[in-house]
Formats: C-alpha cells, sequence, structure tokens
C-alpha cells in the first residue's frame, strides 16, 4: 500500500504495466502490474458563490455528516434546519443529476430528527430520486419523522439571503404558486459529486477517455461497463459517475473480476486485425505514431534508422496510421489495399451481371 502518493507516469501495455510512482517526500519508485483498475472516486462540489455559502451556516451535505458524527447538531441555537437539493446540479455549474443527493439528504435529515426531535427540518427539491422499495420507505419514515418536503420548479429555484443576522430562504412554492420564506439557523447544499482535478492527467497517461461530465468513460455501458477500451485497464466506482455504495461495490467485484481473466490466463494474445510496417518503405516521420489513440505504434531507433514498431498487443485495427502514412508503409492484416480493390472488383463484377 503506498500512502500519500501520486502517480506520475504509466508505461507498457496489458501484461508488462510500469506505474512511476512520487513517494512521500519527493522519492520515486515503480511498480510493475499486469492490469490496472481505475477507482479513484470523486468529489464533492465545492459550492462557492452559491447560496451564500460560508462553510459555517450555510454548509454542504459532507461538511453536516461530520457535525453529526461530533453530535454538534445537539447544541442550542439550532432550531432550523433547510436543505436545498440540486445545488449546483441540473443546469446550475454542472448539466446532470448526482442521483444520490436526495437520499443522502433524507438520510441526514432523519439523522437530525433521531439526535433532536424539536430541530424543524425542511427539504427543498425538484424532484426526489427515491428509486427502489427501500428507498421509498425510508423516505416515508422520514416524512413519519417530521422531515417537510417542498417542491419547487427547475427554473426558480430557492434564495438564500441575509436579514438581520438571519438566514431566511425563499422557495417558490409549486402548488401553492407562491413564494414561501424560511428561516434557518443552518442551510445545508445537496451539492453534485464531479470528478477529481487530476482526471485528466490520469486519462492521458493510461490513455483512456473521459465523457462530457469529464468521468472516466467505459467501452460499451451495456456489453463492456468496466472496461477501457485499452486492453488490461478496467474502471470502477464513481470515478465512472455518481452512484451510490452498494452499486460501487458491485461494480468493484465486477472489474476485480474482468481484471483476474487476464492475469489467470498468464499471456496475452494480439487480435487478427492489427496494423504491420514494411520497414523498407518506412522513413520514421512519426506521423502514425502521433495519430495513434493507443499508443500501438511508436518510432524507435534500427540498425536502418528510424522505423515506426507495433505493439500488437494494444493495437485495435482502427487503421489511423495505415491511412496517415505517406509512404504507404502502414497496412492492415487482412484488409491490404489489393485485398480491398479486390473485394470492390468483385461487387461491381456480381452488379454487372444483375444489370446484365
Amino acid at each position: 500500500m503506498h500512502l500519500a502518493t501520486s502517480v506520475k507516469d504509466i508505461t507498457g501495455y496489458v501484461g508488462t504495466f510500469n506505474v512511476i510512482l512520487n513517494e512521500r517526500g519527493g522519492a520515486e519508485s515503480s511498480i510493475e502490474c499486469g492490469v490496472i483498475i481505475v477507482a479513484t472516486g470523486a468529489e464533492e462540489l465545492e459550492p462557492e458563490g452559491l447560496y451564500e455559502y460560508d462553510g459555517e451556516r450555510v454548509i454542504t451535505q459532507l461538511q453536516l455528516e461530520e457535525k453529526l458524527r461530533r453530535d454538534e447538531l445537539t447544541m442550542k441555537g439550532i432550531e432550523k434546519v433547510v436543505m436545498i437539493q440540486c445545488a449546483g446540479a441540473r443546469g446550475e455549474v454542472v448539466g446532470y443529476c448526482s442521483r444520490i443527493c436526495c437520499m443522502n439528504a433524507i438520510k441526514n435529515a432523519k439523522l437530525i430528527k433521531e439526535a433532536n426531535p424539536d430541530i424543524n427540518v425542511f427539504i427543498a427539491h425538484n424532484e426526489l430520486q427515491a428509486y427502489g422499495e427501500e428507498y421509498e420507505l425510508y423516505y416515508r419514515d422520514a416524512k413519519k419523522a417530521g422531515v417537510r418536503f417542498l417542491r419547487f420548479p427547475l427554473e426558480k429555484r430557492p434564495k438564500v439571503r441575509r436579514s438581520d443576522g438571519k438566514l431566511v430562504v425563499d422557495v417558490f412554492h409549486e402548488r401553492m404558486q407562491m413564494s414561501i420564506p424560511l428561516e434557518a439557523d443552518m442551510v445545508v447544499l445537496s451539492a453534485p459529486l464531479v470528478q477529481r482535478p487530476d482526471a485528466e492527467r490520469l486519462s492521458k497517461m493510461l490513455k483512456v477517455p473521459l465523457g462530457q461530465d469529464r468521468f472516466f468513460f467505459e467501452a460499451h455501458v451495456k456489453l463492456r461497463p468496466v472496461d477501457f477500451a485499452t486492453e488490461g485497464i478496467f474502471l470502477c466506482g464513481t470515478a465512472q459517475g455518481p452512484k451510490d455504495i452498494e452499486e460501487s461495490i458491485i461494480q468493484g467485484y465486477a472489474a476485480a473480476g474482468r481484471a483476474t481473466i487476464p492475469l489467470a490466463k498468464g499471456y496475452v494474445r494480439s487480435a487478427a486485425i492489427i496494423s504491420s510496417v514494411n520497414e523498407d518503405k518506412c522513413v520514421g516521420c512519426g506521423i502514425c505514431e502521433s495519430v495513434c489513440s493507443y499508443g500501438a505504434i511508436e518510432v524507435v531507433e534500427t540498425d536502418a534508422g528510424r522505423r515506426a514498431r507495433v505493439t500488437g498487443v494494444k493495437c485495435k485495427g482502427c487503421g489511423t496510421c495505415g491511412s496517415s502514412c505517406i509512404k504507404k508503409a502502414v497496412t492492415m492484416r487482412h484488409f491490404t489495399d489489393e485485398q480491398l480493390i479486390a473485394e470492390e472488383r468483385a461487387a461491381l463484377a456480381a452488379t454487372e451481371e444483375v444489370i446484365a
């Protein structure tokens, strides 16, 4: 286990990865491994500039949980707590729903009522995502415990203001079609989970993609949900997107199961359709290396000079290198120019026979 450590560089491919680490104190170390699982997690959005956030009286759900852990909400002075859902989510800062915020707020509201039943707790929301029977029953238990729910339209989000040293939350009630001012001793913002700042740097080192929300992007959402397109690299948990603990654990098991397959085999077999280089034609210009998304081709020094070399197990057979080679030194196995031209001629001949 390497604590207080950052990843400096990653080289190699499935079966022979080399991970270079920056240890505490500036020392470097390296780990050789056959597969890599990306489980970097996510972090809570810091709602700076939103809803009078100050980290003291206007806090996030994560900060509230820390207060609950220290039993700070049982002290005098806190009588009303207002929670605001989708703070920074669904178009305000990020465009997506963070999925877990609603249940996290309901859970914390219920804990507040259990710690001190005299505290009034309001949850202002646009839509509650209490999916599944278990969460629905938990939601009903929270209502029975005295937690009050107010629904507002998304285009009219609540506003937090300070009046005579007090916090006031103006919530536009959707059914009553009027704004309701709620005095609060504490305002809790349900902020979404966001990707960690170093995710882009890590994605470049691993040569794996990020989606439009900056979370790591799987090879296929249904067929390969814990795989990357790059062989030997897998992902799980909130590194892929917001999800609850149960789903993260299940996905962790899935990623571990997928990762053990190449390890159990003990060898790596390349695909049949990969690129190959004719070194007699290659001039070592490096264009093919620059366009390869998988790092499967690189220019190396040989006895005959600089030449491109292909690492078969990394190649996906996309053909980008072959189409970019100005000397036509790179070809795709089973898809050579001669084979493609022969197919075209056969197709044209068959068409002519049908017309005749």
